[in-house]
């Protein structure tokens, strides 16, 4: 019982997640409420609310939840050389992107900018630190394994890291998802591997 109850508990929270996400791409985030969301998704406010403390809580929460799989393959490719690792990192970043609409991903990166709603800015912010985390346990990883030297400052590239990447979901939003982004896993990977030269010892490579 418990476990059909988890079942259509997850279902509810799907769906309102897709309806949500839907009504957000068609009409901008600032154009949706909350009463949009659940007359859409065939629920109460308050079931919305059990679920999601606040309309930017449900919409970081769907940011999160698409990027911990892309983040998470980062310590689940340990056995990878660095530089192969970080590249299937950028494959899988700009895959997930793709899932988006530009519109959507252009309303998301806009928010970092929305001083007058300081808890979005902090969603992104938050959103932007967990890929930060995420690639410089990665990179303290390949520290312990030998293969970066002991002195690296992984904190400071991983934040570099994680700049260029946002720099060319901006750029793919600007030429209105048109942007082949295949030429870019080769140029990130040969700018990956200048940044990390001095760092790198020979077996990282």
């Amino acid at each position: 019982m418990a476990t059909m109850r988890q079942s259509r508990a997850e279902l509810t929270r799907r769906t309102i997640v897709e309806k949500g996400i839907a009504l957000i791409e068609e009409r901008g985030y600032d154009n949706v409420s909350v009463q949009d969301i659940v007359g859409a998704a065939g629920v109460s406010v308050g079931t919305f609310y059990h679920y999601f403390e606040s309309k930017d809580a449900f919409y970081y929460s769907y940011i999160h939840n698409m990027y911990s799989d892309v983040d998470g393959s980062l310590l689940e490719h340990m056995d990878l050389p660095l530089i192969y690792n970080l590249r299937h990192y950028f494959e899988m970043w700009f895959k997930q992107i793709q899932q988006l609409s530009p519109e959507y991903l252009a309303q998301w990166l806009g928010h970092s900018a929305d001083q007058g709603y300081h808890e979005r800015v902090n969603l992104v912010q938050d959103v932007s630190q967990m890929h930060i985390d995420a690639i410089r346990a990665c990179l303290d990883g390949y520290v312990e394994k030998g293969e970066l030297l002991p002195d690296a400052p992984t904190d400071e590239l991983a934040q570099r890291i994680v700049t260029v990447l946002y720099g060319v979901d901006v750029r793919w939003c600007m030429t209105n998802g048109e942007l082949d982004l295949t030429p870019w896993f080769d140029f990130l990977t040969e700018l990956v591997q200048l940044t990390l030269g001095p760092c790198l010892l020979a077996k990282a490579v």
